[in-house]
C-alpha cells in the first residue's frame, strides 16, 4: 500500500470470503506506519454492498476511497494525488478518479450525466472518493447491478455533481469472474430496474 510521510493513511480490509486466502495474504504484508484494520465479515454472503458498508464502520479518515479486491492503485503516489486534489478543491464533497482499464490499458476519464441512475459514465465504486461528512450515505444492499449508480445519485442529491480527477489514480481490472459478468444477468438487471422505479418513481429522476 502506498504511503507518504505527510499523509496519515488508514487501510481497512473487510474480508467477505469463505476461505482463509485473503486473511493469510493480509497477514504477510508489512503494515508498519499505517493505521490498519482487518475485519472478517461473515454475514450476507454474495452481496458486496454489505461488505463495503461494513468496512465503512471502521473509517476514521477525512477522505474515504473504496477499493474492490480486483482493482488497484495506479502508482505509489495515487493517494497523494487524491489528497492534493481534494485540498485544492475544498468545496467539492466527492470526486471521481480516472483510471486505466486492464488488460486493454485504455484510459477512462469519467464524466457526469443527468441519467446517472441508469447510465453509468463514472465506472465502479473504486473510482469514488468522498469526504467523511458523506459516509452516512451507504450502498443500498437491494442492488447489485445498480449498486454504484444508485449510490452516485444519492451522493449527488446531498452534495451535488462530483469533481473529476483527470489524473490516473487506479486500475480497473476486467476479467470473466468479476461481478458484472457473473451475478449480474439480464434478468437481474430487469429486476433491479423495477426496484429503482419502486424507490424513485416513474419516470426516474434526472440528476441535474
Amino acid at each position: 500500500f502506498p504511503s507518504h510521510d505527510m499523509i496519515p493513511i488508514q487501510v481497512i480490509v473487510s474480508d467477505h470470503s469463505r476461505d482463509d486466502v485473503i486473511q493469510s495474504m493480509v497477514q504477510s504484508i508489512d503494515m508498519s506506519g499505517i493505521d490498519f484494520v482487518y475485519n472478517r465479515y461473515t454475514e450476507n454472503y454474495g452481496n458486496p454492498c454489505h461488505n463495503w458498508n461494513n468496512a465503512l464502520k471502521f473509517s476514521r479518515g477525512d477522505l474515504i476511497h473504496y477499493m474492490a479486491l480486483d482493482d488497484s492503485l495506479a502508482s505509489p503516489n495515487s493517494v497523494e494525488l487524491v489528497v492534493e486534489y481534494m485540498k485544492e478543491n475544498p468545496s467539492i464533497q466527492w470526486a471521481v478518479a480516472s483510471h486505466i482499464i486492464n488488460p486493454s490499458y485504455r484510459i477512462f476519464i469519467p464524466r457526469w450525466n443527468p441519467e446517472i441512475l441508469t447510465c453509468n459514465t463514472l465506472s465502479g465504486p473504486s473510482a469514488i472518493i468522498i469526504r467523511s461528512n458523506l459516509q452516512h450515505i451507504c450502498l443500498d444492499p437491494q442492488f447489485i447491478w445498480f449498486l454504484d449508480t444508485d449510490w452516485y445519485y444519492r451522493l449527488y442529491k446531498e452534495a451535488g455533481i462530483p469533481g473529476i480527477i483527470r489524473r490516473i489514480i487506479w486500475v480497473n481490472r476486467h476479467h470473466v469472474g468479476q461481478l458484472s459478468h457473473t451475478v449480474c444477468t439480464h434478468s437481474r438487471q430487469q429486476t433491479e430496474l423495477l426496484l429503482l422505479h419502486s424507490k424513485y418513481g416513474t419516470p426516474l429522476p434526472r440528476a441535474e
